[in-house]
């Protein structure tokens, strides 16, 4: 019984660090992809005058011909370069083992005009349960550039 625990355990740890990395550089050719799953927002569309002042964030999640998955990430706000991240998967995924959960910099899950949502948390099931997560921060190049004035 302790060495099925193990086992368990130790398939979960492998899922969890199986991610081959994040890169805010376009390195997967996306035509050999099938888009599952899209999610966008916008945090500040109800709190700006100018439609050119709205911000978008956007997740993509493809799956390739071997099953990998990429979750690419994009906004047309000035300071966020497109990152994406791929990760192995075993088998064919659906859009309901995805889920995306977005917060704000303070940890909120409601958003408000002092508080927009800028972080969100991508969660991959398997029979109900998350194995992976990719964490996307859509303001920390924003927050490093003032942080470089600021000096």
């Amino acid at each position: 019984m302790v060495l099925k625990r193990f086992f368990s355990i130790a398939v979960m740890v492998i899922l969890f660090v199986s991610v081959v990395g994040c890169s805010s550089q376009e390195t997967h050719d996306l035509n050999d992809s099938k888009l599952i799953y899209e999610e966008a927002i916008s945090p500040n569309r109800e709190y700006v005058e100018n439609e050119e002042d709205i911000v978008d964030y956007t997740i993509e999640i493809y799956q390739d011909n071997e099953n990998n998955i990429l979750v690419y990430s994009t906004s047309n706000a000035e300071f966020f370069d497109p990152l994406q991240c791929e990760m192995e998967w075993d088998e064919k995924m659906n859009e309901s083992d995805i889920f995306i959960e977005w917060t704000t910099l303070m940890g909120s899950q409601t958003s408000n005009q002092d508080d927009q949502f800028a972080l969100a948390n991508v969660s991959f099931l398997k029979d109900g349960q998350v194995v992976q997560e990719v964490k996307i921060n859509f303001v920390d190049q924003g927050i490093e550039i003032i942080k470089e004035i600021i000096r």
